[in-house]
């Protein structure tokens, strides 16, 4: 019966000839019932935070943008879950997601994009970070938005001789150029 219990029952079996009493058969089995098997348990397991690229340089003021991507560990025997993401920015930088509640499956990954806008005085190298947040559990991800320096353009210019008379004969003059600029500066000089 499907309504039986755990355990082992010996089942025995007689065949007897009513006509000839000394003819006769047994057989014996033991049936073990056994629980039926559990279904499985969801367990829930942190989720993994990327941010591609996690570095990234930009002239201050400049708006970068960074994937990020959420990862969902649960097992299979879990439903999807909502990860709220959230950034933590310098002061005074903007930084903002292009969706910030991704739904995933357990084994899944979802991606959005973060903005970070860097103010214009803004420099040096300059940390943030990322926290998916579900109801088991967050885990945060950092990066990196590093301030390009702004190109210095410097030029030497000599005319040698730097003094000398003229009196109707040609004269000729040698002048030198020297570029001591850094990148982003005109490669050529007109004079």
């Amino acid at each position: 019966r499907s309504t039986a219990s755990t355990g082992s029952y010996n089942i025995g079996v007689l065949i007897e000839n009513p006509n000839a009493p000394t003819c006769f058969a047994n057989a014996n089995a033991v049936l073990r019932v056994e629980a039926p098997p559990q279904p499985p348990q969801c367990v829930h397991t942190n989720p993994t935070v990327s941010i591609i690229p996690s570095s990234q340089t930009g002239a201050a003021g400049s708006t970068l943008s960074y994937i990020v991507t959420v990862t969902n560990n649960d097992n299979s025997a879990c439903a999807s879950s909502t990860f709220t993401l959230t950034s933590n920015c310098p002061s005074s930088w903007a930084c903002s997601f292009d969706n910030n509640n991704l739904t995933i499956a357990p084994g899944a990954s979802g991606s959005t994009t973060l903005r970070i806008t860097s103010p214009q005085n803004a420099s040096g190298s300059n940390s943030f970070s990322v926290t998916a947040t579900y109801p088991y559990g967050s885990v945060s991800s950092s990066g990196t938005y590093v301030i390009s320096q702004p190109s210095t353009c410097s030029y030497s210019l000599s005319i040698s001789p730097s003094s000398g008379s003229y009196s109707g004969s040609s004269k000729r003059w040698y002048i030198s150029a020297t570029d001591f600029s850094s990148a982003g500066c005109p490669s050529s000089i007109t004079y």
